[in-house]
């Protein structure tokens, strides 16, 4: 066990732009050294420190932390392609059926069959086989899809979004230089940058189309349902109305019920019953062409299409809303915004054609709002305005938690006798200890925690092993434990940074987390010994080189010792001994605190709203939080002992 006051020193390398290092509590303490264990009498050879043995404070951001399309190959490929088929072709393969019960009142002439018919092909073929296929799949961001997936990738290349703290330092931005842009999309993405108006428009945007697609999504398993249990009264006419709305909503029931079981779970079921049934389509289509009218198919030609319009002019047109059916399964994207370099001339001669189609089909379906389509626009804008509000919220929140974040090196100084005081800036008082081992998990993964600053300033005491804890989840289904953890030092001997790397399907708070922590921690720091036992052999060659005539024996300050037991660190050469010796306080150290208890710090943010914000600010801010205030807590999530969990509480304004 190491003696009272030996520390070992990290060197805090990580330089922020914007923080001040303030002057300390006096003169004479600006100039003390922020190690501990430095003012300590003249040590022995195997008491030496050997320098920090972790080079840097702050984990550097890696390739992996940043999003990566997953590409997926053999039988794995076939496997999603074969669940994909009872999701997403459930939707689509089941659409079609209602398009002539909706297009027509009554039984169509067949010039008129002919046409719809004609119009559902081309607009599969244009919609689905090209926009989409061809042009929208290529707009993706990183493998992701949607619309809120088309604005993350435009943020890309254009500076409209605000990011989370958390995740800023591993968003990917690819901005094209502006002597690399035309002048007119210089100026395009100017405006965009600049105007509040143009981002609140993107903004609107992306939302309002995931809240269509949300609204839609609430209808459809119950239209969906109830058209199929309908279906029952082609074999049983006399089937109440009751009994069909009853069956309907237990199975309704049943399907949300297992929704907790996973969708690749769902996906594995359903998808050999959409083959089945997408089989049966095919077969029964092909007997029924064989058998009655195989002249149906000069549905192929556009000119039934054309002549659909002709014929029936403005009742025709509002007669899309019914076509529109066939292919609700395949949600509108505004993929033609992510396209800068290109010319707008040449994006705006390509897009004419799908904007004018999609123009009649959505002014068609408009038609229909007066008798009862207004309730999906109705959910959609309610949920749009939800997600817009809460945005905004958590915008005002990050750009408050940006603020006054601190270097350790400037929070905690230390005097000439290594006792280590908070800055004077934060009250100047000297820090007492806390036997254990304190792990505060840390939002960021730079700087220091605000759990940990407010936890110094409240206590003026912190824990004998502080580890600051940051889990970073990456785009992979799975890390390996062993590509999983990566520990640094700080400007503090026995504080760590650890930081955990995990896939969206690991589960790494655990009850025995803390035993994890502890474990990582020792690995690292007899990782760390190995290291520094190289470098002493490394420096032992160098010596032989240049010294032949010692014999291995080398004369350093008027003293002689052996060559094959000195490593070269700050303070001069030291002996293999010493670096055994500290890695071996640093392990008693750790195992001692862990023995005694382990403690998880959290923080609980409040926030508050500024007085000088507007009434209408106030009114939107007033909302947020106290939707945030009714969410469900962090710790509620948290599977570590409840007895070893500390919340530490803190105000920022916003």
């Amino acid at each position: 066990m190491a003696n009272d006051g030996e520390r070992i020193h990290f060197e805090d390398h990580v330089e922020r732009p914007g923080v001040a290092k303030l002057r300390s509590r006096s003169e004479a303490r600006s100039q003390r050294s922020r190690s501990w264990g430095t003012s300590q009498p003249p040590a022995s050879d195997d008491e030496k420190e050997v320098g920090p043995i972790f080079e840097d404070e702050v984990p550097p951001t890696e390739d992996r932390d940043f999003k990566h399309r997953q590409v997926f190959h053999g039988w794995t490929l076939a496997w999603l392609a074969y669940q994909s088929t009872g999701v997403i072709y459930g939707d689509i393969g089941t659409s079609p059926l209602y398009v002539y019960s909706s297009t027509f009142s009554s039984p169509p002439s067949r010039d008129d069959l002919l046409g719809a018919l004609s119009l559902i092909i081309w607009t599969l073929t244009l919609v689905v086989s090209v926009k989409y296929v061809l042009i929208v799949l290529r707009a993706d961001d990183e493998g992701e899809g949607g619309t809120f997936a088309v604005y993350n990738l435009l943020s890309r290349y254009c500076n409209i979004a605000i990011h989370d703290p958390k995740s800023s330092n591993t968003v990917k931005f690819e901005r094209y230089q502006s002597t690399e842009l035309k002048p007119s999309n210089r100026s395009v993405r100017s405006w965009l940058e600049t105007s509040p108006i143009a981002r609140g428009l993107l903004k609107t945007l992306a939302v309002f189309g995931v809240s269509l697609i949300m609204a839609d999504g609430v209808l459809t398993p119950a239209q969906s349902v109830l058209g199929a249990i309908q279906g029952l009264e082609v074999v049983k006419p006399d089937i109440s109305t009751g009994t069909i709305i009853g069956v309907s909503c237990a199975i309704l029931i049943v399907l949300f019920a297992v929704q907790p079981l996973g969708i690749h779970r769902i996906a594995s079921v359903f998808a050999p019953i959409v083959i089945i049934w997408l089989a049966f389509n095919l077969s029964f289509g092909i007997y029924n062409l064989a058998m009655y009218d195989a002249g149906v198919l000069k549905a192929f030609s556009p000119y039934f299409a054309g002549l659909w319009f002709v014929r029936n002019k403005t009742e025709g047109w509002k007669n899309l809303g019914g076509i529109l059916l066939a292919f609700t399964g395949v949600e509108a994207l505004f993929a033609a915004l992510v396209v800068w370099r290109l010319n707008p001339l040449l994006v705006f001669a390509v897009w004419l054609p799908f904007v004018t189609f999609d123009g009649l089909y959505l002014t068609a379906a408009l038609t229909k709002v007066p008798d009862g389509a207004w309730f999906t626009l109705l959910l959609a804008v309610i949920l749009a305005s939800i997600f817009i509000l809460w945005r905004y919220g958590k915008e005002s929140q990050w750009s408050a938690e940006g603020k006054n974040r601190y270097r350790l090196d400037y929070l905690v100084v230390t005097d000439d006798d290594s006792k280590p005081y908070l800055n004077e800036s934060f009250g100047g008082g000297e820090l007492s200890t806390i036997k254990g081992l304190g792990i505060f998990f840390d939002k960021a993964g730079d700087l220091v925690p605000s759990v940990y600053e407010h936890f110094l300033q409240k206590f003026q005491a912190h824990p004998e092993i502080v580890v600051f804890l940051h889990m970073r989840a990456l785009s992979v289904p799975h890390v390996s434990p062993d590509e999983r953890f990566s520990v640094t030092g700080t400007s503090l001997g026995n504080c760590y940074r650890l930081m955990i790397r995990h896939g969206y399907n690991d589960h790494v708070v655990t009850p025995d987390l803390g035993r994890l922590v502890y474990q990582e921690l020792r690995k690292a720091v007899i990782q760390a010994g190995a290291r520094l036992r190289s470098s002493s052999l490394s420096y032992h060659h160098t010596l032989v080189a240049k010294d032949t005539a010692s014999e291995g024996i080398t004369e350093t300050n008027g003293a002689t010792s052996s060559s094959s037991d000195v490593v070269q660190s700050a303070a001069g050469p030291v002996t293999q001994a010493a670096v055994d010796a500290q890695i071996g306080r640093h392990l008693a150290a750790l195992d001692a605190a862990f023995a005694t208890q382990v403690v998880y710090m959290l923080g609980k943010e409040q926030l508050r709203i500024t007085p000088s914000k507007n009434i209408f600010g106030r009114a939107l801010l007033g909302t947020f939080l106290f939707i945030r205030e009714n969410t469900r807590a962090k710790v509620a999530s948290l599977k570590v002992p409840i007895d070893k969990l500390v919340e530490v509480g803190f105000v920022k304004e916003i």
